[in-house]
């Protein structure tokens, strides 16, 4: 599994020599494996790596102590300094009116980010496997996300320039657990990944192994559609990045979208452009596409809709604003 790692690596150039990486563990065998293979690097790279840890509020205190036990005898073990951080999800969701699921990942990389950024460090790595990926593709399908969406999990991506890197993305979680188990690895089991009320899990556990029946390789085939997805969309990116400016003002906290240049574009174009405006908020949804191109071509002024995430639409004589609620 070490070779196929550094295959990754060095395909997407997810490490340079003397990178400082923040390495995201949260016990599963994916973040514990992710942290002993970036450690076996470390020489060969120079890397300065630390552990970060994140306690959600969602379990019980004994359970939470119990993983962060472990990690902290992890980090012993390897050398590596570790920083533990408290985060309160139910909090975050009810606030903002979003799931669990949202929530976390949400403060999560808010976290994660914000702790890279102050501490000078060039990369966070994270343990997102071949499954997770597989996984995410279905799900944004199943939301009705369209092309975005099944672009899935990048490898390697940006933001506030920080490297957020996945160097299992191409290991499945069956490698991953039998790489643990054969170096005697510890890791932790989150019960939240086996309870059904979450759609992730029902995928994971139902809709997959049923896929699996008709084509072993899904998971495989999946990812690379993804992969394939993605760089198409990158390519038409460009072309609307440089599209957006002509077409919107920012006015305080106002978006405004002017409709006699918009619709000057075909209709490819005009798709483009929605979709790259509804992630600007994170909303990947069929639904919202659909609610904002009716609002679009809607002949009446004075209607709007809502987007989600606290802002909403608004048609004005030839113009569409963005404001939060």
């Amino acid at each position: 599994m070490l070779e196929k790692v550094q295959k990754t690596i060095r395909r997407h150039n997810l490490l340079k020599k003397g990178d400082s990486v923040l390495i995201a563990i949260s016990g599963g065998a994916d973040s514990v494996c992710l942290t002993y293979i970036l450690w076996q690097l470390k020489k060969k790279y120079g890397l300065d790596i630390r552990l970060i840890h994140f306690r959600h509020g969602l379990r019980s205190k004994k359970r939470e102590d119990k993983e962060e036990k472990l990690i902290r005898n992890l980090a012993k073990g390897f050398g590596l300094p570790l920083n533990v951080k408290k985060i309160n999800v139910s909090e975050y969701a009810k606030k903002n009116k979003l799931t669990i699921e949202e929530a976390g990942r949400n403060l999560r990389y808010q976290s994660l980010i914000d702790s890279a950024i102050k501490n000078n460090f060039d990369k966070i790595a994270t343990g997102h496997n071949l499954d997770d990926q597989a996984e995410t593709v279905l799900f944004n399908l199943l939301r009705g996300s369209g092309l975005p969406g099944l672009r899935g999990i990048p490898v390697i991506r940006q933001e506030k320039g920080v490297g957020i890197i996945r160097p299992l993305l191409g290991i499945s979680r069956k490698e991953i657990l039998q790489y643990a188990e054969e170096r005697n690895l510890p890791f932790s089991v989150d019960e939240t990944n086996i309870s059904f009320s979450y759609t992730r899990n029902r995928i994971r556990y139902e809709l997959l192994p049923l896929l699996e029946k008709y084509n072993p390789r899904i998971k495989e085939h999946l990812a690379h559609l993804a992969e394939i997805v993605r760089e198409e969309e990158v390519k038409k990116e460009e072309k609307v990045k440089k599209i957006i400016p002509r077409l919107i003002i920012h006015r305080g906290k106002k978006i405004i979208l002017d409709l006699k240049k918009f619709l000057c574009y075909n209709e490819i174009s005009q798709d483009r452009i929605i979709d790259y405006l509804l992630e600007s908020w994170g909303r990947k949804s069929f639904v919202h596409f659909t609610a904002l191109k009716e609002l679009i071509t809607e002949k009446k002024t004075g209607k709007s809709i809502d987007l989600g995430r606290g802002w909403r639409a608004e048609k004005v004589d030839s113009k569409i604003y963005f404001f939060p609620k």
